[in-house]
């Protein structure tokens, strides 16, 4: 046997090395196609994101979403949300007017709510009205009657808080009417939207300064949650209704005892406590309560009319 002789193992191992270079020098196969993202997944757990105050996060989370799908609805309006609660309101409007464009008929009464509220953050009462007509007009001629009759109460509670106390009862007429037609409502139902209706007409009178009207419809709205049974849990609001007309009526320290029996989670109940421990001298507790109402991540029109003072008030 001669020692030069490679052995079958030795020539095997030979070819073996020799496929294992060629291997190595040549292009990696391709690989197999992975299955692409779930742009409207991606914009769902952004949501989740926003309501955790998770801003920058959803942000771009959202945006990933529309780069998977640039028309997404879902994706156009809840960035324009989370950059409203960013603070980068003309951004986020972008977006929103993007929603509007591509909502389908059964969403776009959210879309006009949501650009509506949108205005509303950087006080754009006009511009926030417009749209509010867009969706009541929408609403009547769907024969929405429920959605109409909310839709024209937040018109009017825009109006009322930008200190137009006529188109503010207006508008809460007009909310009072068009849930008057509304057919088969049980009596608790009935009661609730009378309970609206009495509520506005007392704060406006509020803000006219007329005490005495004031107090008789707030008189008929607690004898309407007396009555007991589901509206026996509208005391809250009962509370809220009695600190803010003592806040307009020049009495910050009943205005206080009242609002701490209200809704505490909505921004702008703690926007009024704030105003009026701010008007008692009280300014760490002013701060106090706008830094809770700052901590408020919702796009509703509470935290709209709230969240620029509560951003001030914050910081001083």
């Amino acid at each position: 046997m001669q020692a030069d002789c490679p052995s079958p193992f030795r020539r095997l191992h030979t070819v073996a090395w020799v496929v294992l270079v060629l291997v190595t020098l040549l292009p990696p196969p391709a690989r197999a196609a992975q299955a692409a993202p779930d742009a409207t997944e991606m914009a769902g757990r952004a949501r989740k994101l926003t309501t955790t105050g998770q801003l920058d996060e959803a942000v771009s989370l959202f945006n990933n979403a529309l780069k998977v799908d640039p028309e997404l609805f879902e994706a156009h309006i809840g960035l324009g949300i989370a950059l409203d609660l960013q603070g980068q309101y003309a951004q986020g409007r972008e977006h929103l007017e993007r929603a509007l464009q591509r909502a389908t008929e059964s969403a776009r009464p959210l879309a006009l709510s949501t650009l509506a509220i949108a205005h509303v953050f950087q006080g754009g009462t006009a511009e926030a009205a417009k749209y509010y007509q867009q969706l009541f007009d929408l609403q009547v001629a769907g024969n929405t009657l429920d959605g109409a009759a909310s839709t024209a109460n937040a018109l009017g509670r825009l109006y009322l808080e930008s200190g137009k106390t006529d188109l503010a009862e207006q508008w809460y007429r007009t909310g009072s009417e068009t849930a008057r037609k509304l057919s088969g409502l049980p009596v608790d139902q009935l009661d609730l939207w009378e309970m609206r209706w009495v509520h506005a007409q007392s704060r406006i009178a509020a803000r006219r300064g007329d005490a005495a009207t004031a107090s008789k419809h707030a008189a008929a709205l607690k004898v309407l949650i007396d009555k007991g049974g589901e509206n026996a849990k509208q005391l809250p609001i009962y509370h809220y209704l009695v600190g803010y007309n003592a806040l307009y009526l020049g009495q910050p320290a009943a205005a206080l005892a009242a609002l701490r029996e209200a809704d505490l989670t909505d921004p702008f109940i703690l926007g009024l406590l704030a105003e009026a421990a701010a008007k008692q001298g009280d300014s760490a507790a002013a701060k106090g309560y706008w830094t809770k109402a700052l901590a408020v991540n919702g796009h509703s029109l509470q935290n709209a009319l709230t969240r620029e003072k509560a951003k001030s008030g914050a910081r001083n």
